[in-house]
C-alpha cells in the first residue's frame, strides 16, 4: 500500500515554506537506450514512466484535494488510508467544485441546518503517474526492476507530449493564463545525483532543452540529502540520540557503553530494524572478494586471472556495463575517468588511478 502523508506532517512542512510554493515531488523509472549501457546513468536512460506529487499550503493550479486535519491530530496521527487524490481533469467537474463550495455553507434547503465544520486544511495535494512512450522496447533487465513491459507504454505519450505540462509545474504557472507567480521547489530521493539529471537529459534528446535547463535551474529538496544531515554522528552517543533513548552520560565509560549498545539493539529491534536476525548478522559478516576480482566487488578482473604486481590499462578487465569483458585501455581514459569520479569504492577506483599512471592525478 502506497505511503500517504500526514496531515499534521504537511502543516509542519507549510510552515517551512514561502506563501503559495509548491512542492513538486517526483520520480522517474527508465529503460536503457537502444544503443547500450546502463540505464541509471543520464544520457543513457529513457524515461518509461513519470510520477508527480505536488503540495502547497494553498490550492494549486487547475487541480489538487484539499488535505484535511483531523481534530486534535498530533506528529503521529495515521493518514486517512487512502488520502483522495484529483486529477486535473476531474478538478474542472462542477458537481466536484460545488461539493468543496457547499462543505463551507449552510445548507440552502434548510436554514437552520449547517454541514458540521470541516477540520483544518493542512494543504492540498495533486497527484499522477502517466507511462511514457520511449521509442524503443524496454530492456529486460530495466523490467526486472521497475515490472513495467512494452504492452504499458505502448499508448502513451512520448516525452516530448507532456514537457509543456511539465514546464507548467516546474515554473508555477496557472494553466488557464500562463502566468507565473509562485515558487516551486523540486523534490526527490537521491534526486540530484539520478532523476534530475536522467529527466534533463532525456528532454535534450527528444528536443526540449528548455525544459531541461529550467529544471536543472530549479532548486532541489533532496529528502535522502535531509536525512543524512538530520541524523546525529555515527557515534554511540550520537545512535542514542537518534533512537530517542536522550544523551549519553559516561560515555567512553565501558559500562556505560555496554549498557548503552544494549539500549540501541532493544530500541534497533522495536522500531523494525532489524527484521531478520540472520541479514543483521551477515550485516557484520566480510564478503570474499570473487577468484581473479581486482576489488572487493568483482567490478574489474586481472586479466586471465593473473595477479600482476602493477595494474596497468592492459592487464585489467572490465566486468560490468557496456566495456564488460574489454581492459581498461580498449574501455577508454574517458570511461575510466567516469568511474573514479562516480558512486564507487576506493578500492574498485584506485587499481585505475595507478593503472594510468601521472595521466589519472586529478580522476
Amino acid at each position: 500500500m502506497p505511503v500517504h502523508p500526514r496531515p499534521s506532517d504537511l502543516v509542519a512542512l507549510v510552515a517551512c515554506l514561502p506563501p503559495a510554493a509548491i512542492v513538486l515531488t517526483f520520480d522517474v523509472e527508465t529503460c536503457a537506450d537502444p544503443a547500450g549501457g546502463d540505464a541509471r546513468v543520464a544520457g543513457r536512460a529513457r524515461v518509461v514512466q513519470l510520477g508527480i506529487a505536488a503540495f502547497s499550503g494553498e490550492p494549486l493550479p487547475g487541480c489538487g484535494d484539499p488535505v484535511h486535519l483531523p481534530p486534535g491530530a498530533t506528529t503521529h496521527e495515521p493518514a486517512p488510508a487512502p488520502l483522495r487524490y484529483v486529477h486535473r481533469s476531474d478538478a474542472s467537474d462542477a458537481d466536484l467544485l460545488a461539493a468543496f463550495a457547499e462543505a463551507d455553507e449552510p445548507a440552502a434547503a434548510d436554514p437552520a441546518t449547517v454541514i458540521p465544520a470541516i477540520p483544518a486544511v493542512a494543504g492540498y495535494v495533486f497527484s499522477d503517474v502517466v507511462m511514457v512512450n520511449p521509442g524503443c522496447r524496454i530492456d529486460p533487465a530495466s523490467q526486472a526492476i521497475h515490472r513495467i513491459t512494452d504492452a504499458q507504454v505502448r499508448q502513451g505519450p512520448g516525452l516530448v507530449a507532456i514537457a509543456d505540462e511539465l514546464l507548467l509545474w516546474l515554473t508555477g504557472a496557472d494553466p488557464e493564463t500562463g502566468v507565473a507567480e509562485r515558487a516551486v521547489y523540486l523534490c526527490g530521493y537521491n534526486a540530484l545525483r539520478y532523476d534530475v539529471p536522467v529527466l534533463a537529459a532525456d528532454l535534450r534528446r527528444v528536443g526540449r532543452g528548455d525544459v531541461a535547463d529550467v529544471l536543472l535551474r530549479t532548486r532541489v529538496l533532496d529528502a535522502m540529502l535531509i536525512r543524512k544531515a538530520a541524523d546525529p554522528p555515527m557515534t554511540l552517543a550520537g545512535t542514542a540520540l537518534r533512537y530517542g533513548l536522550g544523551g549519553l552520560e559516561g560515555a567512553h565509560t565501558a559500562d556505560a557503553d555496554s549498557l548503552a549498545t544494549l539500549a540501541v539493539l532493544a530500541a534497533q529491534a522495536a522500531c523494525g530494524h532489524i527484521p531478520d536476525l540472520e541479514a543483521a548478522l551477515s550485516l557484520g559478516t566480510a564478503r570474499a572478494t570473487p577468484a581473479g576480482a581486482v576489488d572487493s566487488q568483482g567490478k574489474r578482473k586481472w586479466l586471465d586471472g593473473k595477479i600482476a604486481d602493477k595494474p596497468t590499462p592492459d592487464n585489467i578487465l572490465v566486468e560490468f556495463g557496456k566495456h564488460k569483458g574489454k581492459s581498461l585501455r580498449v574501455a577508454g581514459a574517458n570511461y575510466c575517468k567516469w568511474i573514479c569520479g562516480g558512486d564507487f569504492p576506493d578500492d574498485v577506483k584506485d587499481p585505475i588511478r595507478l593503472a594510468w599512471g601521472p595521466a589519472a592525478a586529478k580522476w
